[in-house]
């Protein structure tokens, strides 16, 4: 199957394990908190230029912000660690 936009809970996992803070990532995006929070509510559906940045803050490869089967045996093998 090919790969969908990451969910919310998604980035949520990224964020939790890397322990990174919503207020931290809001900093870190070149768009407003409010934009950044109706995302990772699922409220907005974000662009490939979104993802870019979420990528940039959260400090991760573009493509871990993907659901696939790589991507997530990748974010267990992260918190296995």
């Amino acid at each position: 199957s090919s790969p969908t936009i990451a969910k919310p809970t998604y980035s949520a996992q990224i964020m939790k394990l890397k322990d990174i803070k919503v207020r931290d990532l809001t900093e870190s995006v070149p768009f407003s908190r409010a934009t950044t929070y109706r995302i990772l509510k699922g409220q907005k559906n974000p662009t490939i230029d979104d993802l870019e940045e979420f990528a940039k803050g959260l400090k991760v490869p573009l493509e871990d912000l993907y659901e696939s089967e790589y991507s997530r045996d990748k974010i267990k093998k992260l918190s296995q660690h």
